[in-house]
């Protein structure tokens, strides 16, 4: 798998200063950096639609993550990452988006991860999924 030593941000213009210091602080608190891309959302869109790799996509238009997901390019996932490596060990695309914080539990020796999921289109649901 692939190491997550640089996260790939694009995001709207509109977003450059919050995100670049949220960015910054990233970077300052773990061992990885991020490249970052700001521009017109639609424009960004088609970049990731064409195959550029974005790892997040901040859009000021909700329409142009939705369009994407919708297309099978890009969406929601869960990505679990060695914090130790950085190496990410799994990634499961999740049906929605996901709407709450990730919860943890044991259950017999093994651990699950909960995530709650919706949208507009999707009713609300929770993602269960168990770690081997």
């Amino acid at each position: 798998m692939a190491h997550a030593d640089t996260v790939t941000l694009f995001a709207a213009g509109s977003l450059t200063g919050a995100l670049t210091e949220v960015a910054r602080a990233y970077e300052a608190k773990s061992s990885h950096k991020v490249a970052t891309k700001f521009g017109p959302s639609g424009l960004l869109k088609k970049e990731i639609a064409d195959g550029a790799k974005a790892d997040v996509f901040a859009s000021a238009n909700m329409e142009h993550p939705q369009a994407l997901f919708e297309d099978g390019t890009g969406g929601p996932v869960l990505r679990a990452i060695d914090k130790k490596t950085g190496e990410v060990i799994s990634e499961f695309k999740l049906p929605a988006n996901q709407s709450g914080h990730p919860m943890t539990y044991m259950l017999n020796g093994r651990q699950y991860i909960v995530v709650a999921v919706g949208a507009r289109n999707h009713p609300a649901e929770l993602v269960a999924l168990r770690l081997d």
